[in-house]
């Protein structure tokens, strides 16, 4: 989905399928808890260890879900100035002043498998990855800072590329 606003150069972002499924499941197991501690409350008052189970597992499967919600999509944004990178709560902006060299990795599926965010040392530099299952990948080299690379996927890679290319001095 693109929405690039009037100061926006690119604006992406990126669900995985997987984790939406994921998500619509643990909710259903939520919805399935809570109808377990509604039952135990209105018609079976006399077990409050039944009661306290289905409150547990309704709790977590909440939490589960809350947090697999929060955490489905990758929102890309690209300004003038800067490239910014979300995924759930955690934001990561890097400016264009701070970026050596970039490139489309080829080999995505085999690199950086899974959803999320990750720290790996990948060719001797520490690398962030801001991942999707079954997207490309684009890799920034980056100046001096607490990681060397940053690697993130996005359905439009050679977009991408080309806007670097234009705002990279």
């Amino acid at each position: 989905m693109n929405h690039a606003t009037e100061t926006d150069l690119y604006k992406e972002e990126v669900t995985s399928v997987s984790t939406t499924i994921a998500t619509i499941i643990m909710a259903l197991l939520a919805a399935l808890f809570l109808s377990g501690v509604i039952s135990e409350l209105f018609f079976f008052l006399h077990d409050p260890f039944t009661w306290a189970v289905f409150t547990g597992l309704f709790l977590l499967t909440l939490i589960i879900s809350i947090s697999q919600f929060l955490r489905r999509k990758l929102k890309i944004t690209i300004t003038s100035e800067a490239l910014t990178l979300a995924f759930g709560f955690k934001r990561r902006t890097v400016f264009f002043n701070e970026i050596k060299g970039w490139d489309i990795d080829k080999e995505f599926i085999k690199s950086y498998r899974g959803q999320g965010i990750r720290v790996k040392t990948i060719d001797g530099k520490r690398t962030i990855i801001f991942g999707s299952t079954k997207s490309p990948r684009v890799m920034l080299d980056l100046m001096d800072g607490e990681y060397g690379r940053l690697v993130f996927s996005t359905r439009q890679p050679d977009k991408i590329a080309s806007i670097l290319a234009e705002n990279i001095k």
